[in-house]
């Protein structure tokens, strides 16, 4: 009869999180793994598999929990305007203090080597632009954003100003440099599309 697990499998994944955003995928070595779970490498290996197993375990772990966080701060009371303003300004700060995204993370390094990692974050990507585009919906319905704008086209016009946010804070981690983003980001859509000549 199998003993039964002694550890938290979603505590483990978010400390593997925690060790990939540090270091990286290539930086991160099976040992550094061992020391930030807690885990014997045998534990490791037979309850995750490979470190590329786990990496992809802890990626699809954060790529939920991230996508819903997005999307339960651009819905409630208020402005949805302000609302949107509020996500990236959130985001901003989180970066101001150096917390990275590991979507993104992950985007830049292994989505060009591994086909499981170009999935997992290109999933992540769509539910931040559908999140953002149900923010812009709304934010039409109250006169916040013109008409003209398409959500889905706005979507990812924002989700792309989030993933901008995070690698611009890693060569310039400067508020007033974040904010201006920001600023010139809510500008363009409530300004909406040129139009065609």
């Amino acid at each position: 009869m199998p003993r039964p697990k002694e550890f938290d499998p979603e505590e483990v994944l978010d400390r593997a999180t925690r060790q990939f955003l540090s270091t990286g995928y290539e930086g991160t070595s099976v040992q550094d793994l061992v020391e930030a779970t807690g885990l014997s490498r045998s534990s490791l290996y037979e309850s995750f598999g490979c470190k590329h197993e786990l990496y992809l375990a802890a990626l699809d772990r954060y790529r939920e929990r991230e996508v819903a966080r997005i999307a339960d701060q651009l819905t409630g009371e208020g402005s949805p305007l302000t609302r949107l303003r509020m996500v990236l300004e959130h985001t901003a700060a989180a970066c101001e203090e150096g917390e990275g995204c590991f979507l993104v993370d992950a985007t830049v390094e292994r989505a060009r080597h591994s086909e499981d990692t170009e999935r997992c974050a290109a999933a992540g990507l769509r539910g931040m632009e559908e999140a953002f585009a149900g923010a812009v919906q709304r934010a039409q319905e109250e006169d916040e954003v013109p008409a003209s704008v398409a959500p889905a086209s706005a979507g990812r016009f924002l989700a792309n100003a989030y993933r901008g946010l995070h690698v611009t804070a890693k060569l310039q981690p400067n508020r007033a440099a974040l904010d201006d983003i920001i600023d010139t980001t809510l500008v363009a859509l409530q300004s909406g599309p040129d139009p065609v000549p």
